[in-house]
């Protein structure tokens, strides 16, 4: 064998003699006993992430440097999504190993993560730690608006942005800038809507028909819709001490009991903010051969018969009209 040749396995059996007798093998970490640098509660929105970093001993008080443990995400609900998840998890972000791990948030609701030590079969839990993650929006799934108004809705954090949907087949209604600030149009022409009581006459009510629109939140990839009900100032009527108004989307449920003199009252109040409005009504009875109203509301019954008498807000455009029956003695 050439010399050279015998000179290179020399150096190639020495490497290999270095290479096994070169130290012990690292051993594994230690068993984690108690961990400790979580909070027991974040705060998040959609979009949001957290980093958790836990500090783990052993059963003799000493720290562990890089420990095996194991997280698991919960939801509040069991038959809820996630709304939150680790980042770079398995199974979907519902598990996770290592003890620094990124939560990021999904949706509005509840989770807790949990977590153990991978090599004890009990699974006691080490620690827990819950996230409340609110809506984005920072508002109802569905918020009245009313005609003519400029409101600014909710931002969050400054990189939420708002658009109109371009998913939902709803009407682009008023005007809407990335920040939030949602400009309403002026109230369309009053339409009669006609409704249908269970035990009275149908009545009507004059005023502007309610709109819809859709409106999105963005933050970091994660959306949330809202649907904007516009209506008018002034809407809800209420007459003789009983529920006669149309409810924010639906129709009033009137009744008025049949009497020889009834004393009515009928006020108005805004729908987005329930605030009575002081205007008295001006109240006008078409038939003063059935019936006859004062200023004040006093209906006196000439006869036996059915009509109706009518309630206005001039200075709103507002008119209800209010069925009543007498029967006769």
């Amino acid at each position: 064998m050439p010399s050279a040749h015998r000179s290179l396995l020399a150096r190639l059996a020495a490497l290999l003699l270095v290479t096994a007798c070169g130290g012990e093998p690292t051993p594994p970490p230690a068993p984690v006993a108690r961990v400790e640098g979580l909070p027991a509660l974040v705060a998040l929105l959609p979009g949001d992430d957290t980093t958790l970093t836990v500090t783990a001993y052993d059963a003799d008080g000493r720290r562990v440097d890089a420990p095996d443990v194991a997280w698991t995400m919960h939801s509040d609900v069991d038959v809820n999504p996630l709304s939150a998840r680790f980042a770079d998890g398995e199974g979907n972000g519902r598990t996770a190993r290592g003890a620094r791990q990124t939560v990021r948030a999904l949706m509005a609701g509840g989770a807790y993560a949990t977590l153990h030590a991978p090599g004890d079969t009990s699974r006691r839990e080490l620690a827990r730690v819950a996230f409340a993650v609110g809506r984005l929006a920072g508002t109802a799934a569905q918020t009245t608006m009313v005609y003519g108004r400029t409101t600014q809705l909710a931002r969050l954090r400054p990189t939420v942005t708002w658009q109109f949907d371009p998913e939902v087949q709803l009407p682009r209604i008023g005007a809407l800038t990335p920040e939030g600030r949602y400009t309403a149009p002026p109230a369309p022409p009053d339409t009669t809507w006609t409704v249908y009581p269970p035990r009275s006459s149908s009545q009507t009510i004059v005023g502007a028909p309610p709109l819809r629109t859709s409106v999105v939140a963005t933050h970091r990839g994660v959306s949330e819709w809202v649907e904007l009900r516009l209506v008018p100032a002034v809407w809800v009527v209420r007459s003789n001490g009983r529920s006669v108004y149309v409810p924010r989307g639906g129709a009033p449920d009137v009744s008025l009991a049949a009497a020889q003199a009834v004393g009515l009252m009928a006020w108005a109040e805004e729908p987005a903010t329930g605030r009575l409005l002081s205007d008295a009504p001006t109240w006008v009875s078409p038939d003063t051969t059935l019936a006859t109203v004062d200023a004040a509301g006093v209906l006196h019954f000439r006869r036996a018969g059915g009509g109706q008498l009518i309630a206005r807000f001039p200075a709103y455009g507002l008119e209800t009209r209010v069925p009543i029956i007498y029967e006769g003695p």
